[in-house]
């Protein structure tokens, strides 16, 4: 159950985001890091242009000589404090320093007035520069400003998921609600899991008292058929038992079913000799009837036995090879006259 611990009733406790909320924090992030994409492309671009403007306003100011805006504010206030000093002391010194910061003053003035279509090019460079900087930090506070709503969702997140998530190290709320989603189906997998070895368990009980019941049975059968078994004995004994027993009685059993089989045979054998006997004892009624009905009217009808006949027939035949011979002879005399 790692990340997790305890039973599983402690982890189906434990508290998980709703489809809806993991929903509405995958869009506010999306919208987070779309917006940081988009913010962090334009710091780059107008970081860019901060740069080739301070670049091109370093080369105008390295191609002419000319002195820029700051700088002829900076000589003309000096000129005009040394005038009013000098109107106010009315020394030699004082007119010699404003007539060195008023010749300083033309100078400036006569050398900006030589190069003012440049001058105007660094005041347009200077001014851009200016406004790409403030760009640069409008762009900066709205990163920190996006930085600070993922922090805020992401604390949100921690919050809601501490149970779920436990000790975590991201830092994204991406990489945050990947892992809440891992975590939740983790957690449906270990609850059925769970639910898989507690069915296991209740099988496994029910197969050990399946057992004990299969092996009272099967001592109680062998008890009724003479073979005795222990109180002690497993099932895979008292099974070899039955199976010894059944084996026996399989044999005895087959021995029986040939030797009923072979009184069947000799009963079948029997009663077809019995038929057998029938039908001669039928036929020889059938020829006494017809020898007695042969012989009505003859002085044999009453006073000859079936023996008798058997020789009465024999001289019978004696008596017919006899009138062949006698034809046969009567024959050849007939021939012999011719």
């Amino acid at each position: 159950l790692h990340p997790w611990s305890g039973d599983s009733q402690a982890l189906a406790r434990v508290a998980i985001p709703n489809a809806a909320q993991l929903g509405a924090w995958k869009a506010l992030a999306a919208e987070l890091g779309k917006g940081r994409g988009v913010l962090s492309d334009r710091l780059a671009e107008h970081q860019g242009n901060h740069d080739l403007l301070s670049a091109r306003l370093e080369a105008l100011r390295a191609s002419v000589d000319v002195t820029d805006d700051d700088a002829a504010d900076v000589i003309r206030r000096a000129r005009d404090d040394a005038w009013a000093r000098h109107r106010h002391d009315l020394t030699g010194e004082t007119a010699d320093d404003f007539a060195a910061t008023l010749a300083r003053d033309d100078s400036v003035g006569a050398g900006r007035l030589a190069n003012a279509r440049e001058l105007v090019e660094i005041r347009s460079t200077n001014r851009n520069l200016v406004e790409t900087a403030a760009t640069i930090a409008h762009a900066r506070d709205q990163l920190a400003r996006n930085g600070s709503d993922r922090e805020a969702v992401l604390l949100e997140i921690r919050t809601v998921a501490r149970e779920l998530l436990g000790p975590c190290q991201e830092t994204s709320p991406e990489q945050l609600i990947e892992l809440i989603e891992d975590r939740i189906a983790a957690r449906i997998d270990a609850l059925a899991a769970w639910e898989e070895i507690e069915l296991s368990r209740k099988k496994a009980e029910r197969a050990v008292d399946e057992e004990g019941r299969i092996r009272l049975e099967l001592s109680r059968a062998l008890a009724s058929v003479g073979v005795g078994s222990d109180v002690g004995d497993s099932l895979e004994t008292v099974m070899a038992v039955a199976e010894l027993f059944l084996e026996r009685q399989f044999k005895v059993d087959a021995e029986r079913t040939e030797a009923l089989k072979t009184v069947g045979t000799r009963q079948e054998d029997l009663a077809a000799r019995r038929r057998a006997v029938e039908v001669a004892e039928r036929r020889e009624d059938e020829w006494q009837a017809g020898i007695a009905e042969a012989l009505k009217g003859t002085w044999l009808e009453r006073g000859i036995s079936v023996p008798g006949m058997g020789g009465v027939l024999d001289q019978l035949a004696e008596l017919s090879k006899s009138l062949q011979d006698r034809e046969a002879m009567q024959l050849r005399i007939e021939k012999m006259v011719a």
